[in-house]
């Protein structure tokens, strides 16, 4: 299977979960600003996102939010 973290089993129809491995201080260390701009909503909130996951793509359509700081 082509997801990150699924094992196959021998039936085609189940697969198993595994954690994915990540530095825990870090992801902590990225909390506390991405919390302040989501409070504050804070236009630079997605460019937060992006650094914390790394399967978040920014386009032009979800970079424009009205109202936005």
């Amino acid at each position: 299977m082509a997801e990150e973290g699924l094992e196959k089993t021998d039936n085609e129809l189940i697969h198993i979960g595994k954690p994915i491995p990540f530095d825990v201080e870090w992801m902590l260390d990225q909390l506390e600003p991405l919390m302040d701009a989501a409070y504050k909503n804070k236009d630079y909130i997605r460019d937060l996102v992006a650094d914390l996951v790394s399967t978040y793509q920014i386009t032009d359509e979800n970079r424009m939010v009205k109202g936005a700081q």
